[in-house]
């Protein structure tokens, strides 16, 4: 069980790792069109079309493609308080309050994920288009990092609440920093 988890682990880090890395190059786009597209704008009076609708659908992928990544690192907004106040001495009910604050964040994570995959599966099979600035892509390509990223987030929660009933440590993200 605890190889099974350990490999489980480590496969979800590697594969929110390429999802950061692509979220990088799309941050690296992303500032290269506003680059550009300001010196085209205000320098030769001509914008780029397409930029900022670019912008916008590249932001949700960068935030949907990264927020795995960041609660395994454990680089997010945490309230450690409750935690450290009543919790630091008890080692059982800190991994209690430990496994209800992952099932908290299941409970919102999994419906989310079925709506996000649903709206997406939906607009998939209509062929939508979004039409703008840049003419039109499908509509199911620039939505569908959100069911990624709520599908992230779950394996994630659900292989911490395992791991916190079983008392395991899994750090596979905090030992390849150093």
């Amino acid at each position: 069980m605890h190889n099974l988890l350990i490999v489980s682990y480590k496969i979800i880090y590697r594969i929110n790792n390429k999802m950061l890395i692509a979220a990088n190059y799309m941050l690296g786009l992303l500032t290269l069109a506003v680059a550009l597209d300001v010196i085209m704008r205000y320098i030769f009076n001509s914008p780029i079309e397409g930029v900022k609708q670019f912008g916008e659908y590249t932001l949700v992928w960068f935030c949907f493609l990264s927020v795995g990544w960041v609660l395994i690192e454990k680089r997010h907004v945490a309230i450690t308080y409750l935690g450290q106040t009543f919790f630091s001495k008890n080692k059982i009910l800190e991994r209690r309050f430990s496994v209800f604050l992952n099932l908290l964040g299941l409970c919102y994570t999994l419906p989310l994920l079925w709506l996000t995959g649903k709206t997406v599966w939906i607009e998939f099979l209509e062929k939508s288009v979004i039409s703008g600035e840049t003419g039109g892509f499908p509509t199911f390509l620039a939505y569908l990092c959100i069911p990624i990223g709520f599908l992230s987030l779950s394996i994630i929660l659900i292989l911490k609440i395992i791991t916190s009933i079983l008392g395991i440590e899994l750090s596979v993200g905090a030992s390849k920093r150093g």
